[in-house]
């Protein structure tokens, strides 16, 4: 395996599940642990892997969201941008939330005005949940720490092993929640694909081999793949369109993720 393919596969490991430990990625990729600390702290220094983020579905924390793009006319910024893909087709989506709906189509409109009218909107069918105060807790220690075990959480926060263990999963199960490696896609000669599609089910399957998260709705689901280079990424994308032709399919060169405001947890009355 040349460096470039192992870096690949290494930097697939994590964008897949960025708390997987150490131990577990070199024995899947068939290095020696020093060995892959070596590459990390490498991709590390060249400033190809920038560090972790902690991402969570808006829904999780009493938030509402929409996707939107535009053509990348200029810059954009907001607090409420809680993530940005940059594509190869000269456009940019926007991860937008709010406490409502009504707030959420007020900064689309701000953005159109800022932006120019969108060339893709998504705005799912909501239902945001209320975090308890265990599970606030527990995700304000993971957002500083994303790679934290589930043993150094228990420790900080006086949780139960047993509970911050399980929790975590479930809520990784369910597509809550991820651990996301920020990466400096051009130094890897890597993209990702993105796909919004109200046929989930079908283009899951295609995309079983590079899928890193889903952001799920009633409506579907946005499909965020690890696909290498631009062939695969092209090929990848003639199989969604094939099966969903109705599917709306972006090519990421770069992306950002800003992380959950922790003043957005918004308790309820119960314990677990």
């Amino acid at each position: 395996m040349s460096q470039e393919e192992l870096d690949r596969k290494l930097i697939f490991g994590l964008l897949r599940d960025g708390r997987t430990p150490q131990s577990e990625l070199a024995k899947e990729l068939g290095v020696t642990p020093p060995s892959l600390t070596h590459r990390i702290r490498k991709l590390r220094e060249n400033g190809v892997l920038r560090g972790f983020k902690l991402f969570l579905n808006p829904n999780f924390y009493s938030m509402y969201f929409a996707f939107v793009a535009h053509l990348n006319r200029k810059e954009f910024d907001a607090p409420w941008i809680f993530v940005k893909f940059k594509c190869m087709e000269e456009f940019t989506v926007y991860g937008v939330e709010g406490v409502s709906p009504q707030e959420v189509e007020d900064r689309l409109k701000f953005m159109s005005r800022e932006l120019g009218e969108p060339v893709m909107r998504y705005v799912p069918n909501q239902a945001p949940k209320e975090l308890r105060p265990l599970e606030i807790k527990l995700l304000k220690a993971l957002a500083e720490d994303p790679r934290a075990t589930p043993g150094e959480i228990a420790r900080r926060t006086n949780l139960r092993l047993r509970y911050v263990a399980r929790k975590i999963e479930v809520m990784k199960k369910r597509g809550e929640l991820t651990v996301v490696p920020e990466v400096d896609l051009s130094k890897l000669n890597a993209m990702i694909l993105g796909v919004f599609s109200s046929r989930p089910e079908l283009v899951r399957r295609l995309t079983e081999g590079c899928r890193l998260f889903s952001v799920r709705t009633e409506q579907g689901s946005v499909e965020i793949c690890f696909v290498g280079e631009l062939g695969m990424g092209n090929r990848y994308a003639e199989m969604v369109r094939n099966t969903d032709p109705a599917s709306q399919i972006m090519l990421v060169t770069d992306f950002k993720v800003r992380g959950p405001y922790l003043d957005h947890f918004k308790p309820n009355l119960g314990e677990s």
